[in-house]
């Protein structure tokens, strides 16, 4: 079977989730759990399970069956903020790969490393 790759749920449930004006607080406590473990699940340290991304979205107040419009459409995907999918990233690169990404910004912007 064909594996998804959910490395960016989180970044999209964080979308989701701002785009309603609410609050990580106000989310856990309508799915019972904890503000840092959703916190956890929007910074893409854990995937949700099914179950867990449908309680989040409809405590969002949405739809479940909206998910897939911002995850997988191609137009839409792109309203979710790459700051956010560029945080997962992150936290998967090395101190060395950090150090490159960093140096490559810096020439990007044109700041002087101090």
């Amino acid at each position: 079977s064909l594996q998804v790759d959910r490395s960016f749920d989180g970044a999209v449930l964080k979308f989701m989730r701002l785009k309603k004006s609410r609050s990580l607080m106000d989310v856990a406590k309508k799915v019972g759990l904890s503000k840092a473990h959703l916190s956890r699940i929007e910074r893409g340290v854990s995937i949700p399970s099914a179950e867990l991304r449908k309680n989040y979205l409809v405590a969002c107040g949405y739809t479940p069956s909206s998910f897939k419009n911002y995850s997988k459409d191609p137009r839409r995907s792109q309203a979710v903020p790459v700051r956010y999918k560029l945080d997962i990233i992150i936290q998967r690169l090395s101190e060395d790969q950090i150090r490159q990404l960093f140096d490559q910004a810096l020439h990007l912007t044109g700041v002087k490393n101090v």
